[in-house]
């Protein structure tokens, strides 16, 4: 059954954790249900040179944000859903909701970098009623497929130009925004009228963005404003108080990307097809042609192995100005969730994930530069590289909405009787 409310944070994000305190105010008076679910700022900043674009202690934040997640992500698995509500409110307390250290001899990076260590994690585990062998997912990097899922999930609900928190209403067929965000915590008779006031927008299907980039500092002890004072004012450029660059990031909020900068995009469209029948039409690579735009055809190495992970498959690509071939690895191979390959073994990865809703299944598109093939890119085309990768982005980025619109015309066309498509 689905919640009223799918709340996306990332536990580092202060902004987050002052909406979600705000929605907690309103789910007791309102009764509302939420689901709590997961937005990483690291793996969504994963293609950024933290030293160049973020203060020093950023890259310690983001981490152990991702770190924390994790033990979320197994929390949820073994505990159920129920339990995320439990242990975002006690990490938000532990991280927010005490006042500096201001005695102390570390760092702010030293500070931060420590939320996401079992020294810290344990206590907070107990807090939400939590067996403290859960802290052992911060190092299990197995869990970041999940994690990176509802990120994309979240930004494919949204658009790219957003960060944390995310709000679905009334999912899934209700509309996503980022935010809101708020930098003082209302009454509880105020936090109804604001809960109506954003819903009453964000029904209305015209509605896109209210904006300004002047905020206070959070009302929360961890940055220095306690409970009925107010923060200085300070203009947050691209979501966070700094000078702008020329590479935006993610902080707790997106800046605008350029094609030298962007190395992860998904898009997302709803077919009126099962999940299973939609992975037996996108994991059969031979029928890549029918809805590529770029790659003619591809087949299998080796057709013993054929759509299992570690299988291997060759594609026919071609432009006006050049064809090619290239070979893939299989990496993802679940039916009815993920069909996914990188190109290379190493460079590139392409994926298909499959989320079911009421109206047939989404299907997202994801395609991600790894920093191999950046790497690869920078030694075969020297001072070149940077154009060749905007090239390859600018395809990625023009050819994902066509494929997904052709796989969507074939899989309804197909629904009602191809049973290359409906063997679920």
């Amino acid at each position: 059954m689905d919640a009223d409310i799918n709340f996306y944070f990332d536990p580092v994000c202060p902004f987050a954790w002052m909406t979600s305190k705000w929605v907690r105010q309103v789910q007791a008076q309102r009764e509302y249900t939420v689901d709590w679910r997961f937005i990483s700022l690291r793996l969504i900043n994963a293609h950024v040179d933290y030293d160049a674009q973020f203060p020093p202690e950023y890259e310690a934040g983001h981490t152990a944000g991702l770190r924390l997640l994790r033990v979320a992500a197994r929390a949820r698995a073994e505990h159920g859903r129920e339990s995320i509500a439990r242990l975002y409110e006690a990490f938000g307390t532990q991280i927010f909701e005490a006042a500096p250290d201001t005695a102390g001899q570390r760092s702010e990076a030293e500070v931060r970098e420590e939320r996401g260590t079992r020294e810290f994690v344990e206590p907070v585990l107990a807090q939400a009623g939590l067996p403290p062998e859960l802290a052992e997912a911060l190092d299990d990097d197995s869990w970041d497929w999940e994690i990176r899922q509802e990120t994309d999930e979240a930004l494919g609900l949204t658009g790219k130009d957003v960060g944390t928190p995310i709000i679905h209403f009334e999912p899934p067929a209700g509309v996503a925004f980022f935010g809101p965000v708020i930098s003082r915590l209302p009454d509880d008779q105020s936090a109804a009228e604001l809960w109506d006031h954003v819903v009453g927008l964000a029904r209305f299907p015209g509605f896109a963005e209210l904006k300004r980039s002047l905020r206070e500092r959070p009302q929360l002890p961890a940055l220095g404003v306690t409970s009925g004072a107010v923060g200085e004012q300070e203009d947050w450029h691209g979501g966070s108080r700094r000078q702008p660059a020329a590479e935006e990031v993610t902080v707790c909020k997106d800046g605008p990307m350029n094609q030298n900068s962007i190395r992860h995009h998904q898009e997302s469209v709803t077919v009126k097809a099962s999940a299973e029948a939609l992975y037996d039409l996108v994991s059969d690579i031979t029928r890549t042609g029918e809805w590529s735009p770029v790659c003619t055809s591809c087949w299998w190495d080796d057709e013993d192995s054929a759509g299992q992970p570690g299988a291997w498959f060759t594609g026919r690509n071609e432009l006006p100005h050049r064809s090619w071939e290239t070979r893939s690895q299989v990496v993802a191979a679940e039916r009815g969730r993920e069909f996914a390959w990188v190109v290379g073994g190493r460079f590139v990865r392409w994926g298909f994930a499959l989320t079911p809703a009421d109206d047939g299944t989404i299907l997202s598109e994801s395609w991600e530069f790894l920093p191999e093939g950046i790497a690869m890119f920078e030694e075969k085309f020297g001072d070149g590289a940077d154009t060749q990768i905007a090239d390859r982005t600018r395809q990625a980025l023009d050819g994902i909405p066509k494929t997904l619109t052709a796989i969507k015309r074939i899989a309804e066309s197909a629904a009602g009787g191809d049973a290359r498509v409906a063997k679920g």
